[in-house]
């Protein structure tokens, strides 16, 4: 099992959602209705889904609903996902690597910023990937090729969500 990270979580959390709507979701990112979604309004519509993963994820782990989530919470959530002792001081890790401050608690704030850094680099990958005509714009066209590519790995793994 690889390094644990809060991408399961917020993968388990918007999946079938993000799936379920992902055809529809051109018009709303490409805020200015131009036909192209540029790199600044990906960003956007990326940080207003980070926001809404984040509490999701803050509500999931925070048991005791104090705002902040403890090691304990943390090891109770994550610590069932690992199957060995190295797996299990890998998720023991990053819940240090993510308590910035050092309290003992992992604040909405700390998770933010810690998800926040990894949001430039996947928007690259992003239109990396989907902007196949590389004018750093991605059409309709190459949208609608990309949701038609992840609609076949649903597909093919069984599920229904873009029925």
């Amino acid at each position: 099992m690889k390094l644990i990270n809060l991408t399961l979580a917020s993968l388990l959390l918007a999946t079938s959602a993000f799936a379920a709507n992902m055809a529809d979701d051109f018009n709303t990112i490409d805020a200015n209705g131009d036909g192209v979604i540029t790199p600044s309004e990906m960003a956007t519509a990326q940080r207003e889904s980070l926001d809404a993963q984040n509490d999701g994820i803050m509500n999931l782990l925070d048991k005791n609903g104090n705002g902040s989530v403890s090691n304990e919470e943390y090891m109770t959530f994550y610590g069932k996902l690992a199957t060995g002792d190295k797996e299990l001081e890998q998720v023991k890790q990053q819940f240090n690597n993510l308590d910035k401050d050092g309290s003992g608690d992992i604040s909405a704030n700390e998770l933010g910023s810690f998800r926040e850094g990894s949001l430039d680099r996947e928007n690259t990958e992003f239109f990396q990937a989907v902007d196949t005509d590389k004018d750093g714009q991605i059409s309709k066209k190459e949208y609608d090729a990309f949701v038609q590519g992840i609609k076949g790995l649903f597909d093919s793994a069984g599920s229904d969500y873009l029925k």
